[in-house]
């Protein structure tokens, strides 16, 4: 395109953690059978950021919040290559000619695309750096796990993280283990803990009342009780502390106090806290 903007977007659709998640898993999400031949995602997409740019929709199979390239997993009884696709969708932006030294590849997901972001990008800059290319910025949104206990039988965030980690043989940033003990690199994968040890720019895009983690956590949106309404609150306050977290380390953090799950569609537009949405928000930080 006549941008120099190149967007790669990763699709959401949440993981599977142990053999019981994974033989739960949509078939749309485990292979590509179910696939449209056509999408218009939006959102992001409309961006007058990304007019005239290349834009690469990836969409997710691989069950693994695209953090993997361990191949088949004979216990989960699937592949996990979702690491290995993202790179193989580089691969062919540089080989056509559409991803050089003369553009900026903004790398983006929601949920658990947003995830897999949040988990290679540092690892992608330094491939982009190897090719003597601008490095990498990230809109990671929906991706701020919080290490909270459920209030229902859930397997915990932070238990399903260091699963994925353990069986994947997922590779965490290196920057962010380097401040951890070894034991707990799966921290990196972990949005609360990961956000503010990146290396690389991002855009972190967090709902305050982020509904996909709150509704699995057990709370009753709709019924809500007193004991609902305190975590709900308490959960809010680490998701502000997250976000202040990732100012403090230089980055960019867009947190309306909405019950809401990723900016998709009109809302990266719509929503907006002080009047500044999150398409605002990007225009700025890829300014500098």
């Amino acid at each position: 395109g006549s941008n120099s903007l190149v967007l790669l977007y990763q699709q959401s659709g949440g993981w599977c953690w142990d053999r019981a998640s994974c033989d739960k898993r949509p078939e749309w999400y485990t292979g590509n059978s179910r696939w449209e031949s056509t999408k218009a995602p939006g959102g992001i997409f409309d961006s007058a950021l990304f007019a005239g740019a290349t834009q690469v929709y990836l969409p997710y199979c691989s069950s693994d919040a695209w953090m993997s390239e361990m191949g088949f997993h004979a216990n989960f009884s699937k592949w996990f290559r979702g690491r290995a696709i993202r790179d193989a969708a580089v691969d062919e932006l540089v080989a056509a000619g559409l991803l050089g030294s003369a553009h900026r590849l903004v790398f983006a997901g929601v949920s658990a695309g947003g995830r897999g972001a949040m988990a290679t990008i540092d690892s992608l800059g330094e491939r982009l750096a190897s090719l003597g290319m601008p490095p990498p910025f990230g809109v990671l949104d929906g991706v701020a796990y919080q290490d909270v206990p459920p209030l229902n039988s859930w397997t915990p965030l932070a238990e399903q993280c260091e699963r994925v980690w353990r069986a994947l043989q997922v590779e965490p940033p290196a920057h962010c283990t380097a401040q951890f003990p070894a034991r707990e690199a799966w921290k990196c994968i972990m949005g609360t803990y990961a956000l503010p040890r990146l290396a690389s720019e991002f855009l972190a895009v967090t709902f305050l009342y982020d509904s996909y983690q709150l509704g699995n956590l057990g709370y009753m949106y709709g019924q809500v009780t007193a004991v609902d309404f305190a975590y709900a609150e308490w959960f809010r306050m680490l998701n502000e502390k997250t976000n202040a977290d990732v100012y403090a380390a230089g980055n960019s953090a867009f947190g309306p106090a909405c019950y809401e799950h990723g900016a998709g569609g009109d809302t990266w537009f719509s929503i907006k806290v002080g009047g500044v949405s999150a398409d605002d928000m990007l225009r700025d930080a890829l300014r500098g």
